[in-house]
């Protein structure tokens, strides 16, 4: 015998669980919230033991994630303070549409900073991800094609891996001629 649940009985369950709200008209379509919990990854076959879960969970809360916005901000921060760089700007990157007219802001692939190196006048492109973040592939054609024509270009997801690339940068050679190095 299937039982009828009333409205209320609903709501409480729900609310109860943390879920959002449900409403029994039919307006929300999704799914009802499990009153269970997440699914474990042992599986019904045991495919993970109970101590391997909770360092799986612990590991992934103990994972740090920043946000590309963040990422960004802090790489910007490393240029205008690193003794190396020249000069350096923010690549907007988009369209907007005003009346009749299409403008674009950037061409795609186009990476978030941009520099200038002091000493040696290299173009440097710099494209700033979220933590774990890879380029798309028109950023790493772009990130070749800068390296492929004598600047510096790279992707970063740590700000302290670029101001370790700036100073990699900026210090001579080894092997060059003594009249180069200044």
């Amino acid at each position: 015998m299937t039982r009828h649940w009333t409205a209320e009985e609903l709501a409480s369950i729900v609310k109860r669980s943390g879920a959002r709200t449900v409403r029994p008209m039919g307006v929300d379509k999704g799914p009802l919230p499990s009153l269970r919990g997440p699914p474990s990854p042992k599986g019904k076959r045991g495919g993970m033991t109970v101590e391997q879960d909770k360092a799986r969970r612990q590991e992934r809360r103990a994972r740090i994630f920043v946000s590309e916005a963040r990422v960004l901000r802090a790489c910007m921060d490393v240029l205008e303070a690193h003794p190396a760089v020249a000069l350096w700007w923010r690549q907007q990157t988009g369209a907007v549409k005003f009346g009749p007219r299409f403008v674009k802001f950037s061409f795609r692939g186009a990476s978030d900073l941009m520099a200038v190196l002091q000493c040696s006048g290299k173009f440097c492109a710099i494209e700033c991800k979220a933590t774990g973040g890879k380029p798309s592939p028109e950023q790493a054609a772009f990130l070749d094609n800068v390296n492929d024509a004598g600047g510096a270009a790279g992707c970063f997801d740590d700000p302290l891996k670029l101001k370790d690339w700036l100073d990699g940068l900026s210090k001579p050679a080894q092997n060059a001629p003594k009249s180069l190095r200044s």
